[in-house]
């Protein structure tokens, strides 16, 4: 596994421990999130860049985002028909 692969891994499954400028990894934990992810992704690999392993929350903060930005052209939509229909009965 590439080193900035494991260095995120092991931030999202909570296993660093900081001591000054050094940071270890509770391998127990890495076993602990193996074990779980592979519970809730069914088989699916957890290596970073494949599968379950946290594309499911840049998925979830892409669908957020582009929902946030169809409301947004929404309401521009309808400010823009209000203002139109104003002008109309002036």
């Amino acid at each position: 596994m590439a080193y900035w692969s494991f260095v995120t891994f092991a931030k999202e499954a909570g296993a660093n421990i900081q001591l000054r400028k050094t940071a270890l990894v509770d391998l127990d934990l890495i076993d602990k999130y193996f074990q779980n992810e592979r519970s809730e992704g069914a088989g699916q690999a957890i290596l970073p860049g494949s599968g379950a392993w946290g594309v499911k929350k840049e998925r979830r903060e892409f669908d957020c985002r582009q929902e946030q930005l169809r409301r947004e052209r929404e309401a521009d939509r309808l400010d823009a028909w209000l203002d139109f229909d104003d002008e109309l009965d002036m």
